[in-house]
């Protein structure tokens, strides 16, 4: 009887505890704000007069919050995925800037760091959850 007990003090203690409302309620207030800056600043891309990259990356990463708190594993990896992508491709317009002489290179070190710092922790999260 003493082993089915530890057993299921293992079992309970191994069990995240459940998500909190207050908590999520916030965390999804953050989204609702993210997602109309990103709306804003995606106008202002139109316009020629902002880059919605960090507005998005800013968005994935309260979404990660959400779905951390909420033990929502496949979730948090989209999110990490969608940061990647969002972080190589405005490596890709420096670089190209850059070439066209119309932004210094000196930017384009750190962000290629900002990348692979990125796919650090796409990988860990996809190992952490066993995700090849």
């Amino acid at each position: 009887m003493r082993y089915l007990s530890a057993l299921i003090a293992v079992a309970l203690s191994s069990c995240s505890p459940a998500a909190d409302p207050v908590v999520i309620e916030k965390l999804e207030q953050i989204i609702e704000v993210r997602e109309r800056m990103v709306e804003e600043t995606i106008l202002l891309f139109q316009l020629g007069k902002a880059n919605p990259a960090n507005s998005l990356i800013a968005l994935s990463e309260a979404k990660i919050a959400l779905a951390t708190e909420q033990n929502d594993f496949p979730a948090i990896i989209a999110e990490r995925e969608k940061i990647v992508e969002c972080l190589k491709k405005l490596s890709d317009r420096m670089r190209a800037l850059a070439e066209e002489d119309r932004k210094t290179q000196t930017d384009i070190p750190e962000m290629m760091v900002d990348v692979i710092e990125a796919e650090i922790r796409l990988h860990r999260a996809k190992a952490k959850h066993g995700v090849k």
